[in-house]
């Protein structure tokens, strides 16, 4: 019996060990993260992050999208192979800061997959309780205006989506709709997926706002 105890003991305290070791690695990597890229990365287990069901949201060919969870909050987590991808998406969010949770998600946390053996870096946005453009069809000119004031916001900063699809634009009700006589204020229009947004002329988004035209046009009479 006191060797039992006794084993038990050792094994408690090698898992601690392994704990703290654990947490140790996270700990070096997320700083030497930090100084390598510009914002705040984190390094942290699928667990940390609600993975563990792997709720798929959506996928692309280079992420996929989960619902998880982040400090106890409802959590989209873009999952992507590379750390200059999630970074150059993160740096899109910062330069769109005050268009975050509005027209854009939020940022929660950027950083890698713990073990970093897997390759895997991960973006956490704000999950947005609503549905796609496709599935609200045909839709009607008030949620057609909300979403052409969605995408000139991005353009009055100088930016284009890259990526504008029926399944990139979200559409989540407003809660406070019966207090407000704006017309489209009870359709709030959130553009996702901004990993091929970039800097653009007034070219470049005219030539945009012309895809979302014939966007619009064909969700209109479908």
């Amino acid at each position: 019996l006191a060797h039992k105890q006794q084993y038990d003991v050792s094994k408690k305290l090698s898992g601690k060990y392994k704990q703290q070791q654990q947490q140790q690695q996270r700990t070096t990597l997320q700083a030497g993260l930090q100084q390598q890229y510009s914002a705040p990365w984190l390094v942290l287990p699928l667990s940390s992050l609600g993975l563990e069901r792997l709720e798929k949201l959506g996928s692309g060919a280079t992420s996929c999208v989960y619902k998880g969870r982040l400090n106890s909050r409802p959590t989209a987590v873009k999952v992507v192979l590379s750390r200059s991808m999630v970074q150059q998406e993160l740096d899109v969010y910062e330069q769109l800061e005050d268009l975050q949770d509005d027209v854009i998600p939020k940022v929660w946390g950027a950083g890698m997959i713990h073990p970093v053996a897997m390759g895997l870096s991960f973006l956490a946005l704000s999950f947005i309780a609503g549905a796609p453009l496709c599935s609200r069809r045909p839709i009607n000119p008030a949620l057609g205006a909300a979403v052409r004031a969605a995408v000139q916001q991005l353009h009055d900063r100088g930016m284009v989506h890259g990526d504008l699809r029926s399944d990139n634009i979200l559409v989540r009700d407003r809660p406070d709709a019966s207090n407000s006589r704006d017309v489209t204020s009870d359709q709030s229009v959130v553009l996702i997926d901004l990993a091929s947004a970039h800097a653009a002329g007034a070219r470049e988004c005219a030539e945009e706002m012309q895809l979302l035209e014939r966007l619009l046009s064909t969700a209109m009479s479908s």
